[in-house]
């Protein structure tokens, strides 16, 4: 089987759901760069499947999944998280402290950690192939966030020798030019790709970390800038 075969598959199966692009899975409008690939809401396909069955609320799912258009033997699962509101409340407007990072990107991550196998394990029932992924497909996690994953305001030799002999001076330096707030996404950046990085090992397939705005673009490059 194909990764367009696996996505047919599971586009038959709820045809009443609209394909939506990655703003529309998590109702987002904060900016004009409205990304135009069409996604399988995985959720509402989980529900589905799941409903009224005992232990459903035990079983999680992607945000959504895509094939490649690229490689016919790769298959998307897309989880997008809003990392601009645990930064700064979108009903007060007041920034967030960096104990409350620490905990969110561990709770993104352990959440994470149990969505991808699940959602292989919900793609292999509905093709009624149990080694889908060991014999066919190679399943890819991609985390789309709606801050800037490549944020490295300082980028200088002398800043990057700072980074590597002297970090706490570097990320206060970067507080002090550019603000608690672009200081809190580098910090953010840097936990999420950690996690990302053991869910790999751990997992043993391919992880991507990529920004909303750019999600179009890397997706048409299977994501090659934003490997993990």
């Amino acid at each position: 089987m194909k990764a367009l075969n696996l996505y047919q598959i599971i586009k038959a199966y709820t045809p009443d759901v609209a394909e939506q692009n990655i703003c529309g899975l998590q109702n987002c409008n904060k900016c004009d760069s409205m990304q135009r690939t069409m996604l399988i809401d995985f959720d509402a396909v989980k529900e589905k499947k799941y409903s009224g069955l005992r232990g459903q609320n035990f079983v999680t799912s992607a945000d959504g999944v895509k094939n490649s258009f690229n490689n016919e033997n790769v298959f998307y699962f897309i989880e997008s998280k809003s990392i601009e509101n645990v930064i700064t409340n979108p009903r007060t407007g007041k920034l967030s402290d960096e104990s409350t990072i620490d905990r969110q990107s561990e709770k993104f991550i352990d959440k994470i950690e149990k969505k991808l196998p699940d959602s292989m394990k919900i793609c292999c029932e509905l093709a009624n192939e149990p080694a889908l992924f060991s014999t066919e497909l190679q399943p890819a996690l991609v985390f789309v966030s709606d801050i800037d994953t490549k944020q490295e305001p300082l980028n200088s030799f002398f800043m990057n020798l700072k980074k590597l002999s002297e970090p706490e001076v570097y990320y206060e330096t970067i507080k002090e030019k550019y603000g608690t707030k672009v200081y809190y996404e580098i910090i953010f950046n840097k936990k999420i790709t950690t996690g990302l990085t053991k869910i790999k090992q751990n997992r043993k397939v391919n992880v991507y970390y990529t920004y909303c705005i750019k999600f179009d673009k890397e997706l048409s490059s299977d994501f090659q800038n934003s490997l993990i």
